[in-house]
């Protein structure tokens, strides 16, 4: 818990200097990384979009 505690501060700072959307991963130890951004996000959504051919 005390990992997760001390990581806000660096949470706050990514998503600051990242634009939206995105998802970071939060490590041990208060590590934060970016997992997925806008363009990956999107491209994955476009996968299952209505009326797109299996």
């Amino acid at each position: 818990m005390r990992d997760i505690v001390n990581a806000i501060p660096k949470m706050e700072r990514f998503a600051q200097s990242h634009p939206a959307p995105f998802i970071a991963k939060v490590y041990p130890l208060g590590k934060v990384k970016k997992w997925q951004d806008r363009n990956k996000l999107m491209k994955t959504l476009r996968q299952f979009a209505p009326g797109r051919d299996p």
